[in-house]
């Protein structure tokens, strides 16, 4: 509701009453109106996208799902993962207890969807704290809302806050005010309506489209937690002194490092964007360690369990292992699999007691003794590849608000920003270069960098500064804001078509989700058919799909690997009989491909499995090769 003052203006009622002075126009939605449409509009899109996508399983999954097992059992062990965080697993776990015989990969989804809705709450609450930050003045801007049908006065911030100046005083007036130190301004900004309306818009996009419900990792938790960070900055640059902010930012970061070992480096850039916003050094040194402090407490019991699996002070080892991977790396390995049988070569990976297949669900294990190397050469070319793949990836978005922003910068000029303290939107283009950057020296996958992403669309969003002196250019920036939203929602919209269709239908050479899941499906039933139990061991023929919900599901445990299938079959039958005799010896119940090269493997029991298109079993015990 709004009331009508003199001068043909419309004011906020008491709906507004916790932002007094705010003006409205009748056209523009409440900021009430706003919100609630982003709760119904998420909250259904993301209901819809969790139980459509229910049968897609990333190949990081069987690495949550193994150790959420871990943790309802127990395996304290088997819970530590030198390369995934436990945070998200033990959620996992909990869940699983609750709901003991459900499907876990669709509880996976369930929970996915707990986390979006925080992630909402966290994206609701430091929209929310942005509005407070600017209505309430932040030594950047005056946003004493637009006023329609007459010219906006001019606004003078003193160290109180803004006050009004009406524009037809004099210049003696005027000048009289900056003589004293008071600036004066006759620009207004952006309705904050109009503001919550495109930051929510680009948050369901950055969550529903580039993190994505259906793909089973922390990742929604992350941008929980990063928007959480940020809340806390904003609450820092409105007041630096107060110690309980900087407590809550060691807070988000220890419990964010609990779910992705990546807080725990990053925090660097957290506490150093918190220490500009302070008045002197002085002033930041005792805030900055209170927040270091309560973030070491919160992140210690993972960083000991850690540290005492790696054999030394460690904090994980997953981005060692990526650098190395994808980067440039030395040394040795110190975890070598166990050679069961030379020509052909077999492996045994026997680590782990309840995990599915120990060197795809912990490969930073495996990679100790191997540490990063300088190579700038490789460096530079890591980070122009995975630049290249970042836009690639965000490109029509980005290009949207590009556009957008450029427009409003030529048409009404951008507020002025300064580096100390930082203002609003030198804070958040910090943190999402930062952000970015990070994941573009190793390996950048558009999840990863979706939170800081959105960081920097808000920050293009609140730098404008608009000069309200003709409705006509009023109306012509909400036409321009209302596009850009379209545009988000469209994107949104044809992503979740997208991902429905590729879950439920098969086209175009391409196996739809739910036909691989029902054939993994078909595979765990066959197995257990020949009385295989949980707990049993098998051997895979490489090359192997990534898909190893059929033994997850039936709790087989992946310990040997024949390394080279196509090489296997060069050798003769003797040495090809001697190698599945040895996996026999070590206790081994079956050898599984995913190749027609299996069934040229020894004897005539490798058999076709019932209901797939390309799973082969070669059963090595006698009396289950006959049921």
């Amino acid at each position: 509701m709004t009331q009508r003052k003199p001068g043909g203006l419309l004011v906020a009622s008491s709906a507004d009453e916790s932002f007094p002075g705010v003006c409205s126009h009748a056209s523009i939605p409440t900021e009430a109106l706003i919100r609630k449409v982003f709760w119904i509009l998420g909250a259904s899109c993301g209901a819809i996208l969790a139980y459509t996508t229910r049968h897609f399983v990333n190949g990081d999954a069987i690495a949550y799902v193994d150790m959420a097992e871990a943790f309802r059992l127990g395996e304290w062990a088997d819970l530590v993962n030198l390369t995934y965080a436990p945070g998200y697993s033990v959620l996992l776990g909990i869940l699983r207890s609750i709901v003991p015989d459900a499907n876990e990969f669709y509880l996976a989804k369930v929970l996915n969807f707990l986390c979006f809705l925080g992630a909402m709450a966290a994206c609701d609450l430091f929209m929310n704290r942005l509005r407070i930050f600017l209505r309430r003045g932040s030594h950047e801007s005056t946003l004493e809302g637009w006023r329609f049908g007459s010219s906006p006065p001019a606004t003078a911030r003193t160290k109180h806050g803004t006050c009004a100046l009406p524009v037809e005083r004099g210049t003696h007036e005027r000048n009289s005010c900056l003589s004293q130190g008071v600036e004066v301004s006759n620009c207004t900004s952006l309705p904050m309506s109009v503001i919550l309306a495109i930051g929510y818009s680009a948050f369901l996009v950055a969550a529903l489209v580039w993190v994505k419900i259906q793909i089973i990792t922390p990742d929604l938790l992350v941008f929980t937690f990063v928007l959480l960070c940020g809340t806390s900055l904003l609450m820092i640059r409105r007041e630096p002194e107060r110690f309980v902010h900087f407590g809550s930012l060691g807070l988000f970061i220890g419990l964010g490092y609990i779910f992705k070992t990546f807080f725990f480096p990053f925090s660097a850039v957290f506490f150093l964007v918190s220490a500009l916003c302070c008045r002197s050094l002085r002033a930041a040194a005792p805030r900055l360690m209170f927040g270091m402090a309560v973030m070491l407490v919160v992140s210690a019991p993972v960083v000991i369990a850690q540290s005492m699996k790696a054999g030394r002070l460690s904090f994980g080892e997953s981005g060692s292992y990526n650098y190395t991977q994808f980067v440039a790396g030395r040394g040795e390995r110190i975890h070598h699999p166990e050679v069961l049988h030379r020509n052909p070569d077999v492996l045994w990976y026997n680590h782990g007691k309840i995990t599915t297949i120990p060197n795809r669900v912990d490969p930073a294990y495996w990679g100790l003794g191997t540490r990063p190397a300088l190579d700038l050469h490789a460096q530079a070319a890591a980070i122009w590849k995975n630049l290249k793949d970042m836009l690639g990836r965000i490109f029509m978005p980005t290009a949207a608000i590009l556009i957008w922003f450029c427009a409003q910068w030529w048409g009404n000029g951008i507020s002025r920003s300064r580096f100390l303290p930082p203002s609003l939107g030198v804070i958040l283009l910090m943190v999402a270069a930062a952000g970015s950057l990070m994941y573009c020296l190793v390996v950048m996958e558009i999840r990863y960098v979706a939170p800081f992403v959105f960081l920097g669309f808000v920050a293009l969003t609140v730098l404008p500064r608009y000069r309200s002196e003709a409705e006509i250019g009023q109306r012509r920036v909400l036409v321009h804001a209302g596009l850009l939203v379209i545009f988000f929602l469209g994107t949104l919209a044809h992503s979740m078509v997208d991902q429905t269709v590729r879950a439920q239908y098969t086209f175009a050479g391409k196996r739809s989700h739910r036909e691989l899941f029902l054939e993994a499906e078909a595979m765990r039933e066959f197995l257990l058919s020949r009385k295989l139990v949980k707990g049993d061991t098998v051997a895979i023929v490489s090359p192997f799909s990534k898909r190893f919900i059929w033994a997850s599901r039936a709790g087989l445990r992946i310990r040997a690997e024949l390394t080279n299938g196509a090489a296997f079959l060069e050798y003769g039958n003797a040495e090809r009989e001697a190698a599945l005799a040895a996996l026999t010896r070590a206790g081994f119940k079956a050898v599984v491909s995913t190749s027609p090269l299996c069934a040229d493997i020894g004897s005539d029991g490798c058999v076709k499995v019932p209901g797939t298109r390309n799973y082969f079993v070669q059963f090595l015990n006698t009396e289950m090769e006959d049921r």
